[in-house]
Formats: C-alpha cells, structure tokens, sequence
C-alpha cells in the first residue's frame, strides 16, 4: 500500500506537455493507411516520396509513382484471392520491396509479417507457421542464395507446375511463394508480375482499427500495431520532432525491428522524403548518403549511432545539411545525445525510448540532448512505483490498457518526464 503523499505521486496522470501546456493540438486520424497513402499521393503527385541511392540507378519514386506500386501490388494480392487479414511475411532488407509491401499488404486489407533478413529458413518457418502466412515475399540478398535455400527447405517446389498452388503440410495456410529475383522456378512467383498495372481495390475496405503490423517477439509471440495506431504514432513524432514538411530523412534503423514503420509513415503523410541509405547498415554508406543527397533528418539506432561517432573519417564528411538526429533505443543517456550535437554539429538531437522484449513498441516520450523528457502529443501517463507508463494510441494490440515503459522517472509539474 502506499502512503497518501505517494500514492498521490505514483498515480499522477497527465496529457502530454504539449497538451497540458496548451502549445500543441493533436487530433487522432481515422484513416486507414490505404487512405492516407492515396490522398498524400494526390496532393503532392511530383515530390520525391523515396529514394534508395545503392539500388539500382539511384532508383526514385515520387509519390505518385509510389501509390502506383503500392496499390499495384496490393491489386496482385487482391487478384491472387488473398482475404482481409491474412498475412504476408517477407524477409526482405532495407530495400524498395520492404517499404512496398509492408503499404500493400496494409493497402489490400492483409497483415504485414517481417522477419530479419539473416533468418534461416527454419527460423522463418517458426514464423510462417505461427502467423498462417499465406504469402511469403522471398528476399534476395547478396553473397545468399535464398531461392536455392528455399527450394531445399520446400521440398515441394521441385515437383510444382508454373500455375500450381503452393502447398506443404507444415504450413497449410502458405499458398505463394514470391521471389523479388527475377529466375523463374517451378512453384515460386515472381514480384514483379505480382505488380499489376490497374488497380483492383475498389471493393477492398480498410479500416484503422484493423491490424497493420504483427512483429515476431522473442518468445514467439506476435506483436500488433493497427492501422491507426501507425499512423497517429508516426503523425505525433513528427510534430513533437518539429519536422517540417519536405524534409529528407535517411532511414538506418532496421525495418523488420518494427520502429521505423509508423516513422517513415509519418515522414511521407508530411510529405517529406524517405531515404534508405543501403541494404545493410554501414557508416560509410550512411555518411556518404547524407552528404550526397542532403539529408536533414538521421533515424538511428544506440549501437549504428555510436559506430557513426567512432568512425576515424567522420570528420571527412561534409554533413552540414543535417539538422536533426533521431536515434531510437531504450536508456539512451543524455551524455550521447548531446555529444551527437557535439560532433555532427546538428541543432537537435532526440532520443525516441522504445520498450524492451516488445519489437516496434515506442514508449511514449521522447528525450532531447538536454535529457528532458515529452510525451507524445495525447498521450496518457503515471508513474507507479518509480516506473512510467503510458496509454494510447501508440500501444500495441496485444497490451489493455496501461503500458509499463520500464523506465524509471518521475513526471514534473510542467508535465514533462524526467529520468531517476
């Protein structure tokens, strides 16, 4: 039990600083990701959408060009008789098939299932058999030859016709396997012609409330983010961050880890331009990225973060068009990020807290250089017992009500956040 004067502490509950302060309105969207996806394509059909620069030819999509992929293969997935809420699981990289199919299976209704790209096959049947995947978005990667590992692991496959229907008793909910090479095999469909040229959607309805997003956890359960949820977390990061529209944030953070999804979501529905430095981290790429195609905005991770400080060359780059770092993680200390302003010179520095054993999950506040904490814009919180929790849009499906953040803190009268 506690005591009067703690229990009035511990249960202290607040809007967001924002909120409470009276500076900031945040007003939850009902979209679905399809909807937003369509209306942001309409209102700025010309501008970059995304730019992978170490794929081939630099390849762009403005955002018209991006709606026309995303609903393109959402319209293959539709054709191939894939029903609302089935999922597709890809092992795909930091790549233009991630991005896409993640929106084009939320786009046809399904559910987007990631998996790291260094799974092995066993691995990702673990997963396939617990999602009911129907469709598995099989990933080249280099110096991996994925298809010849799937054709053994699919024992099936040699005995399949072209038009033939996958199956394989382990997983009877698998109907297609889709190789985004470009080699034909007996039983394995190629993305490409799963990108249709018309769109097939009119009959499809999504919703927000509908499941976007499951991440694989550690202890085989599957984590859910809806469509609402994406999208009000990426909307509320962006405008607590202070990004402007038009910017151009480079993406380091693994997709498959599940954090980066409602942030790019945000970042495009403001019009800004995503951009994915390389399939596979590397400093040098990353740098080499920011200078030559005017970066603004970093999105990192703890440990990509420190490898950028470390680097020997780092001051061979000229990143002076960066503005803002981002670095995702959880206890990332105020001492880092204010040698992150130190060093690349940037005004502002953020530490986005995510929660620990929860793949995708944010908590809720974000920490600057200065190591005050704010919560995302209507966003509910308490501290109980030392530790922060929050509740809101943000939350995963999995998690009623309250959300234990881990972190330790206390909430100021301003109702900022302050670490203990």
């Amino acid at each position: 039990m506690f005591t009067s004067k703690l229990a009035r502490q511990s249960s202290l509950l607040v809007r967001s600083y924002a909120t409470a302060a009276g500076k900031q309105q945040f007003k939850l969207s009902t979209e679905s990701i399809a909807d937003r996806l369509k209306n942001v394509s309409e209102k700025y059909p010309y501008y970059d959408a995304l730019l992978f620069p170490n794929e081939s030819n630099s390849l762009k999509f403005n955002f018209q060009e991006m709606w026309g992929s995303v609903s393109g293969l959402a319209s293959g997935f539709v054709e191939s008789n894939l029903k609302s809420q089935e999922a597709v699981l890809t092992n795909a990289p930091q790549s233009s098939e991630h991005i896409i199919t993640q929106m084009a299976a939320s786009t046809a209704g399904l559910t987007f299932v990631p998996v790291a790209p260094s799974s092995t096959l066993p691995q990702i049947g673990e997963v396939l058999a617990t999602s009911s995947t129907k469709a598995f978005v099989l990933a080249n990667q280099k110096s991996r030859e994925i298809v010849d590992e799937a054709i053994e692991y699919f024992p099936t496959l040699d005995s399949m016709g072209h038009d033939e229907y996958f199956k394989d008793n382990r997983y009877p909910s698998l109907r297609y396997i889709i190789s985004t090479g470009n080699a034909q095999e007996p039983g394995i469909d190629l993305y490409k012609e799963f990108v249709l040229q018309v769109n097939l959607l009119n009959k499809t309805k999504t919703s927000a409330n509908q499941i976007s997003t499951l991440l694989p956890s550690t202890d085989g359960k599957l984590i859910g983010y809806t469509h609402g949820s994406l999208l009000n977390t990426g909307d509320s990061l962006v405008q607590l961050l202070g990004l402007k529209r038009h910017e151009r944030v480079s993406f380091a953070v693994p997709f498959h880890s599940g954090s980066s999804y409602a942030f790019y979501l945000g970042c495009l529905s403001n019009a800004s331009t995503v951009i994915v430095p390389a399939h596979i981290f590397s400093v040098e790429t990353t740098l080499n990225t920011i200078t030559q195609n005017k970066s603004t905005v970093l999105f990192v991770t703890g440990e990509q973060l420190d490898a950028i400080l470390n680097f020997d060359k780092l001051s061979k780059f000229n990143t002076t068009t960066l503005k803002t770092v981002v670095v995702a993680g959880s206890n990332v200390s105020a001492a880092t990020l204010k040698s992150v302003q130190d060093k690349l010179k940037v005004n502002n520095v953020f530490g986005v807290e995510l929660v620990e054993n929860t793949p995708g999950q944010l908590a809720g506040v974000v920490f600057n250089q200065s190591g005050a904490g704010q919560l995302l814009p209507g966003v509910e919180s308490k501290v109980d017992n030392g530790v922060l929790f929050t509740k809101g849009y943000h939350v995963n499906s999995n998690t009623k009500e309250w959300l234990n953040t881990g972190i330790k803190a206390k909430i100021n009268q301003d109702g900022t956040v302050s670490r203990n």
